[in-house]
């Protein structure tokens, strides 16, 4: 089971200001593996501004330089599609640590 994790280095606004779409291609997808024990990603790079995260089962996720995934994570559901922007300049060794539920 795995977490898969794609970059894209740009977005563009979408029908509202609110909403925000990856703009193709992305720059690169790592896959990361899910188990009980908290995994991390591989650091995402310094141009990435949004991920798409979408897992083949239930898991938590967290995010840091070298963060560790609980019980506590935030959750993502098996198949379902989780988009999340990256602020400039706050990704420097941002890593995704994934581990089941």
């Amino acid at each position: 089971m795995a977490l898969q994790i794609t970059e894209f280095t740009e977005g563009g606004a979408g029908l509202t200001q609110s909403a925000t779409l990856a703009v193709l291609p992305s720059t690169t997808t790592q896959s990361v593996a899910v188990s009980g024990t908290s995994t991390q990603s591989a650091a995402l790079s310094a141009t990435t501004r949004i991920v798409r995260i979408v897992a083949d089962e239930n898991c938590r996720i967290d995010s840091g330089t070298n963060p560790t995934a609980t019980a506590s994570s935030m959750p993502i559901q098996a198949g379902v599609t989780e988009y999340f922007g990256i602020p400039p300049g706050s990704n420097s060794n941002l890593k995704i640590a994934v581990i089941s539920y």
